[in-house]
């Protein structure tokens, strides 16, 4: 597994990848990895996929029980016992670094988008 995959550029990915898995070998090329599905697609990708087609997407944040945005999802979702201490200094990193970048850096994707009225 190699986290935070879909948030690097493809050619920093393809070296880490090579360099920190062994279940890749160094002749695998980029396009046959992605056909493997060695990462999904990111937040911007979805978003701009889904506007080329002239829709008007808009993401949701999580507002239920608490939560106010993805990351509190996706510590909601991890053991409430096991590194709980890591857990919590890395969801406070996380906040910090949504809070001054506007990015969203989740291992995973939870994504819940709202069709705009065109008008």
């Amino acid at each position: 597994m190699l986290p935070l995959i879909n948030y690097v550029p493809d050619r920093v990915a393809l070296t880490a990848a090579r360099r920190l898995t062994k279940r890749i070998s160094s002749d695998d090329t980029w396009e046959s990895l992605l056909r493997k599905g060695i990462r999904g697609a990111t937040e911007h990708e979805i978003i701009r996929k889904l506007s080329s087609n002239g829709g008007s997407p808009v993401l949701v944040e999580p507002s239920r029980n608490g939560l106010r945005d993805r990351i509190d999802l996706y510590y909601l979702n991890t053991d409430p016992v096991r590194l709980r201490t890591v857990k919590g200094l890395a969801k406070g990193v996380l906040k910090t670094v949504r809070a001054l970048t506007g990015l969203c850096l989740v291992p995973d994707l939870s994504l819940v988008f709202h069709k705009r009225e065109e008008k």
